[in-house]
């Protein structure tokens, strides 16, 4: 290639690398979506048959309770992919930067309903004013994914502590659960697409959102298990601001 046309002939390369990518990133999300959502699909189809055709009141009552939390469970999955695809899709050179505060307020909030069911409190340490270099929207996704994996994975009654720090220019948000914690192998595979661990429930896209929203604003996700048990998500994003320590706040929802 003549030296002139060289730049020319790697853009292009590189754009069709990039095109390939989605779309198998695309194939990839469509076929494993497809998958998940008919195992609950199949699952109310069984439970309403059951409800329809027996005679036994404690049965049906039994198969309704299960459609019920059949439909949480698929309605869970449903949000969380919307969330992955707006996470993939968003542009980081769009990326504003959004009140910390009015962050954490409205992930709180959006889990109080799980939170209520389990009697946990969220428990605040640190309070923070200035901004993280993160859209309103997709920060409020991540951390309301961190606390309610953390809820979810928690005993009853439990506390979920959510600690918030800035330093050196940047906003460091940890979650800690109770919960019975992961395997190494489990780790290392904790922000992989639809992969769930021993203990989980899920669809395994909580930690694939918060991580996709961190590589899109430049920051990073980590996972440890915690010195006394549980485990203690950590993550970290560009901030202007400067911390002002408070105390502890814990709100039972």
């Amino acid at each position: 290639m003549p030296t002139e046309l060289r730049p020319v002939l790697h853009a292009i390369n590189g754009l069709f690398s990039r095109v390939a990518t989605a779309r198998d990133r695309e194939k990839s999300f469509t076929a494993f979506a497809a998958h998940e959502l008919k195992t609950p699909l199949a699952g109310l189809k069984t439970q309403a048959q059951i409800a329809l055709m027996t005679t036994d009141e404690e049965t049906r009552s039994r198969a309704l309770a299960q459609i019920a939390g059949s439909v949480d469970r698929s309605a869970r999955m449903v949000r969380q992919l919307l969330d992955l695809a707006a996470a993939d899709a968003a542009s980081a050179e769009g990326d504003a930067h959004a009140d910390v505060a009015k962050v954490l307020e409205d992930a709180v909030t959006a889990v109080s309903p799980v939170a209520v069911l389990k009697d946990s409190r969220i428990c605040v340490t640190g309070a923070i004013t200035g901004a993280i270099s993160c859209d309103r929207a997709l920060a409020t996704t991540a951390v309301r994914n961190l606390l309610e994996n953390a809820v979810v994975h928690s005993p009853s009654g439990s506390n979920v502590r959510l600690n918030v720090s800035a330093e050196s220019g940047r906003m460091i948000i940890s979650v800690s659960d109770n919960g019975p914690g992961m395997t190494e192998a489990e780790i290392l595979a904790s922000t992989d697409r639809f992969v769930r661990g021993r203990a989980s429930s899920g669809s395994g896209l909580g930690l694939a959102i918060v991580d996709a929203v961190a590589k899109r604003s430049s920051g990073s996700l980590s996972v440890a298990n915690g010195p006394e048990g549980g485990l203690t998500v950590t993550l970290t994003l560009l901030s202007q601001g400067q911390e002002s320590p408070k105390g502890e706040s814990c709100r039972r929802l």
